[in-house]
């Protein structure tokens, strides 16, 4: 296009030139991809040549980085080629203790945690944004955490137009956030979960969706510095409004480990359950009001402060793996075979 018209479409293209921000932010201190919404496979790796043409395209080092230290594929594209960087005149440069933190990707609503780029660093995903009805799922202001393994999960397996897909993984009873569970609720042809609803249309494109049906969540305050990062979701036009009034999450990420989480959740009605929820890999050991979870060499303690009479329970098992209020929707199977380091979860506080 830039040939025949003279029109550089991708000079400020801020998707593109933000990009490897993004990559390098998104995976997990040991190299995996997070696993989050529709992005399964933790193992993928993307083509080293698409960070070739970012270097060559906008004169990154961080992309000439990126390109030099993935893992090279099986064998040499065209693309590799064409887009070679070690004629470029810039050295590669990966990311330091010059980076933040963490980082707050607007477009999305996701705020990215870290405590360092070491390969042993703590790593959160928090998010809250409006929904595009891509690969999206109904779960404003929840979050994952991973430190040498996977400790807070985003749970299910990516099986289109499955019953377990969209009556557990893409719904926000599979999320680490809340649920207000009136029983008269209707989803449709859906099961009851208590949690958030869905648009009722695609939204329009390169259109503001402020206060549409669309606008679903947002950062309603981001600040990160060396010793704590801080975001505050709002998730309140997430749910129907018959039963909540609002829904306010503070996650805050103290350096290097310790996480705190302090929702405020007004129901329309007392009469109405409110979860809290974690999903875990393997089954939770609960003593109190304290979880310990842990998966490979991680470990996580989760310790409730309030409400005062919270009640801790852990669903999951043989037979309740995907369990939604007494009904389980374990994955089909017709789609993918299983792969090395999906990240289904079998259990949940």
């Amino acid at each position: 296009w830039r040939s025949a018209t003279g029109r550089d479409l991708l000079a400020d293209h801020t998707y593109l030139k933000n990009f490897t921000v993004y990559w390098m932010y998104g995976l997990r201190p040991n190299g995996e991809l997070s696993k989050i919404d529709d992005l399964q496979y933790v193992t993928q790796k993307i083509w080293p040549w698409h960070f070739k043409y970012l270097a060559n395209r906008y004169n990154c080092p961080a992309s000439k980085w990126l390109a030099e230290n993935l893992e090279p594929m099986a064998y040499t594209r065209c693309w590799d080629v064409i887009w070679d960087t070690s004629d470029l005149p810039f050295e590669a440069e990966g990311p330091d203790e010059t980076w933040p933190l963490a980082r707050h990707f607007e477009g999305i609503g996701w705020v990215v945690m870290r405590s360092g780029w070491d390969e042993d660093a703590t790593h959160a995903i928090f998010q809250s944004g409006n929904f595009y009805y891509g690969h999206q799922h109904a779960d404003e202001n929840a979050f994952t955490i991973f430190k040498k393994g996977s400790l807070a999960i985003d749970a299910g397996r990516y099986e289109w137009g499955s019953d377990h897909r969209s009556n557990y993984m893409a719904r926000t009873i599979a999320h680490n956030t809340i649920l207000v569970h009136d029983p008269d609720e209707s989803f449709g042809d859906l099961v009851n979960d208590g949690g958030q609803t869905y648009p009722t249309s695609m939204p329009p494109a390169y259109q503001d969706l402020e206060d549409t049906e669309w606008d679903r969540g947002d950062i309603s305050s981001f600040e990160t510095n060396q010793w704590y990062s801080y975001a505050c979701g709002d998730a309140t036009n997430a749910y129907s409004n018959h039963k909540m009034k609002q829904y306010l999450r503070q996650f805050v990420h103290l350096q290097p480990d310790l996480f705190l989480v302090f929702d405020r959740v007004e129901a329309t009605s007392a009469d109405y359950n409110k979860y809290w929820l974690l999903h875990t890999m393997e089954e939770p050991e609960i003593e109190g009001t304290v979880a310990r979870i842990a998966e490979r060499e991680g470990r996580l303690l989760v310790r409730t402060i309030l409400p005062e009479q919270a009640t801790m329970n852990k669903v999951g098992g043989t037979g309740h793996e995907f369990d939604v209020f007494g009904n389980n929707f374990p994955p089909s199977g017709t789609h993918y075979s299983q792969q090395d380091g999906e990240e289904w979860g079998a259990w949940r506080l």
